[in-house]
């Protein structure tokens, strides 16, 4: 979808029509960025850890020993794959828990955050988009 600057009135005209707001709530969650909920576990020893083997082996496939070994590369994928496995999983864990914490909330701070998180991922576009796509 094309970006477009959309003024905070746009917003709230958009959210006062909608008439579930926890469904848009839990929509507006799920389409923000996975790279805003890495933080802080990211810099674990664990993740830490995963950062520093992938070096490794990157390292040990950049030199002329090993550059012809498919194994190393192969090694390689795996690890990087079951890397963004891990961050995918946690990320997910974080969405839900935030989506399960803000339901308890009321319409009005309801509204304020989602206000908040649409502006700031630019997300009005696309929360339009499924809407639509739903009435079709």
């Amino acid at each position: 979808m094309k970006w477009c600057k959309v003024d905070r009135m746009e917003i709230r005209n958009y959210l006062e029509s909608v008439g579930d707001i926890d469904q848009v709530l839990v929509r507006a969650v799920r389409l923000v960025p996975e790279r805003e909920f890495y933080q802080p576990e990211i810099q674990e020893s664990y993740y830490q850890a995963l950062r520093e083997e992938i070096r490794f082996v990157i390292q040990k496939a950049n030199s002329t020993a090993y550059r012809a070994e498919k194994a190393l590369r192969n090694r390689f994928k795996r690890l990087v794959k079951a890397y963004q496995n891990e961050l995918s999983v946690m990320v997910a864990q974080k969405k839900n828990d935030l989506i399960s914490y803000l339901l308890y909330f009321d319409r009005t701070y309801k509204e304020l955050y989602l206000e908040t998180l649409i502006r700031q991922h630019r997300l009005l576009p696309y929360l339009r988009g499924e809407e639509n796509d739903k009435h079709m």
